[in-house]
This record gives structure tokens, C-alpha cells and sequence, in this order.
């Protein structure tokens, strides 16, 4: 079974950054639904991606090209030993200490050497601070080029790294006003001596990428301060409160911080997968619901057939009564119907002048013998 906590940070690492996280949940179903962690199995993955991440690397060259006193530069660091990697930069004033610090730096992480390295103003927001550090690389910018037509700096820095070597380079590109555009921004990985770029994987952020990648290879840039620093740094860092930053740099040098991110996502996974389930419940019984009703309605139908059959019937047996009452007569119904409106109306008349003759003492006459009531007639004469 392959590493599950690994396919997890891998995850977290290549799709946690996408403001729309329905991706990032599909891998985790995928992950899940392939693996078991059991509690002993977590452990041991937790402590492996623990050591994994506790690699030593060595600063090995730096080259910088219109990087402020610089307009092109090479410099080799001098190997170390291997349980002591630390290197000592010295020099009279103005020579330029100073400059290959910031270019380090700059090279290796760029805009969150500021954002989340702890330079700049340390109570600026984000996108203060963000500010802060596109102004400090155009103040960077080797004026001499810029007056020359040169629009690009760049620094490139190279590390030893157990397994072999790694290269960085960071390239910054400006207008004709010196001002930078932030979002041309370059980085590109480079591995073995081969100098082999490494892929950005598929729909993933390059610039949130390579920073997940320096940082798991050099360290987080929340531990700048502590091992990359001039002499008037150890002052100020001597002076000041950074508990809370020894604190954050210490989890994130040891893979704490990525475990905390990917515990809140796999956290926001759970509520969103359970409402899902919920959803899932609530469909089942809607669709309870329509199957019940479409019964019904079928139901309703049949009995609809019915009738109308009946009806049908029915009409038929009116049409037939209608067609034999004007027969009789070889009148149509409605000529017949007329006939017995108005004789009805005629038999109301003379009972309304045999009672107006009554009135005046005056035996009213008899009534004729009614053709229609042969019967009433026979009665009579008997």
C-alpha cells in the first residue's frame, strides 16, 4: 500500500491552493477510497514524512546579473562541514555583504521572504507588505543597466542537497519607468547536474509549486531570520520578542504546519462529504415521494378512463333518445322542445281568463278534448 499521508500532503500541496477546493476533495475520495490508515500505520507515515523533511542542503554558488551593486556576478561558497553548514560572508563596508544576503534571499523566496519570511513592517498586512516587496526589488535594480536599456535582473543560486544538486533562478522584469511587473515574475527549478527542470504538475500554481518545493528542500521562509542574516540582524533579533516566530518556523521546519493545513481541509472534507450524505438522504426520500405520487396519478388516470368510457356510452344512449323524440313527430328536438314551451305557456293563459271569468259569476266554457291525451278524452264520454 502506497504512503497515504504522502498522497495526502501531495494533494494538499498541488491543489490546496485553488480558491475552489471540489478538486482537491475529489483526490481525497480517490486516496481514501483506495487505502485504510489505520491509527499505529499514521503514526509511522507522520514520523517518515518527519524525517524526510529534516535534510540538510549547502549554499554552493550564487549568481546575480543587475542586482544592485552588481552588474553581473559569480560566487562559490566554500564547502562545509557536513554537520556544520555555515557559511561566514565578510567584508569592509559597501562592498556588497548586504547585497548577496537580499539576493539570497529574493532568489529563494521571493515575494514571501516578505509576506511570510518577516522582513518588511512586521504589523503591514499582506498586501502591504506585498507592496513593500516590489518596491524593494525596484530599488534593487542595478541603475546603471537600467540607464543602459536593460529591462530583466536575475539571481540564480545553487545548493548541495543530499541526493545531488539543485539550482533556483528568479528572474524580475520592469518598464520604462523602472517599475516591475509583479506578475511576469519568473522561477525555475533545476535538478542533478544534467540541470534538469522540474515540471510544474498539471492545473497547478508554478509560483505556489516551486515555493512548497524550496521550502521542503531549503526551509520555510518564516526561518529566514534564523539562518540568514548579517550582523546588525543578530541585534535586532536579540532585542525583540520572536517566540511566536521561533514557534511557527519550528512547526513548519518540521512539517507541523502542512500537517495543521491539511488536518483543517481534511476537517472542511468531512463536513462537506457529510453533507453530502445528508443530501443523498434527502434525495432518497424525494424520490420516495415521486415514485408515490406517480402511483397515484397513475391511479387517477385509470379511473379517468373509466368515466370518460362511461360517458362516451351515455352520450351515444341521449343521442339515440334525442333522434327517436323528433321522430314523432318528424321534427327535431329543438322544434319539439319549442312545440311544449309553448303550449305550456298557452295552458297558463286560459287558466288565468277562467279565473278572471269566475270572478264576474260566469260559468267558464269547457275545454276542448286535448288531441295529446286520447285517454282523458275516452274518460269523458264514458
Amino acid at each position: 500500500m502506497s504512503n497515504a499521508l504522502e498522497q495526502l500532503l501531495e494533494a494538499k500541496s498541488m491543489l490546496g491552493s485553488h480558491k475552489n477546493r471540489r478538486r482537491l476533495f475529489l483526490r481525497f475520495d480517490s486516496i481514501f477510497s483506495s487505502a485504510t490508515i489505520e491509527p499505529q500505520e499514521l503514526r509511522k507515515q507522520i514520523a517518515a514524512v518527519h524525517d524526510g523533511l529534516r535534510r540538510r542542503c549547502q549554499f554552493k554558488r550564487i549568481r546575480m546579473s543587475n542586482w544592485k551593486a552588481f552588474a553581473a556576478a559569480d560566487l562559490e561558497f566554500p564547502t562545509t562541514e557536513a554537520a556544520r553548514p555555515i557559511v561566514l560572508i565578510g567584508g569592509d563596508n559597501g562592498n556588497g555583504k548586504t547585497s548577496i544576503l537580499d539576493a539570497l534571499i529574493a532568489g529563494l523566496y521571493g515575494a514571501a521572504s516578505f509576506v511570510d519570511g518577516g522582513r518588511g513592517s512586521a504589523q503591514g498586512s499582506e498586501v502591504a507588505r506585498r507592496a513593500e516587496y516590489r518596491s524593494f526589488i525596484e530599488r534593487a535594480f542595478h541603475k546603471p543597466a537600467f540607464d543602459r536599456g536593460d529591462r530583466m535582473s536575475s539571481v540564480v543560486v545553487e545548493l548541495s542537497i543530499p541526493n545531488g544538486q539543485i539550482e533556483i533562478e528568479r528572474r524580475w522584469y520592469f518598464d520604462d519607468e523602472g517599475q516591475l511587473f509583479e506578475d511576469d515574475e519568473e522561477v525555475v527549478v533545476r535538478l542533478g547536474k544534467d540541470r534538469d527542470i522540474v515540471a510544474v504538475p498539471q492545473d497547478e500554481d508554478p509560483m505556489s509549486f516551486y515555493e512548497g518545493l524550496i521550502a521542503s528542500i531549503v526551509a520555510p521562509a518564516t526561518m529566514i531570520p534564523f539562518f540568514l542574516f548579517d550582523g546588525e540582524r543578530v541585534v535586532e533579533l536579540g532585542r525583540k520578542d520572536v517566540r511566536e516566530q521561533v514557534r511557527i518556523g519550528i512547526e513548519s521546519a518540521l512539517g507541523i504546519s502542512s500537517l495543521k493545513r491539511l488536518a483543517s481541509d481534511l476537517s472542511d472534507y468531512v463536513k462537506d462529504r457529510s453533507r453530502d450524505l445528508v443530501d443523498e438522504d434527502v434525495d432518497a426520500e424525494l424520490k420516495r415521494d415521486v415514485i408515490r405520487l406517480e402511483d397515484r396519478q397513475a391511479e387517477h388516470a385509470h379511473a379517468r378512463d373509466a368515466v370518460e368510457a362511461e360517458a362516451a356510452s351515455l352520450k351515444q344512449r341521449r343521442d339515440a333518445i334525442v333522434h327517436d323524440m323528433g321522430a314523432l313527430t318528424n321534427h327535431s328536438f329543438k322544434d319539439r322542445h319549442q312545440t311544449l314551451e309553448a303550449k305550456h305557456n298557452a295552458t297558463q293563459q286560459l287558466a288565468a281568463l277562467r279565473n278572471e271569468i269566475a270572478g264576474h259569476g260566469v260559468a267558464a266554457p269547457a275545454l276542448p278534448p286535448s288531441r295529446s291525451a286520447p285517454h282523458e278524452a275516452d274518460g269523458e264520454r264514458s
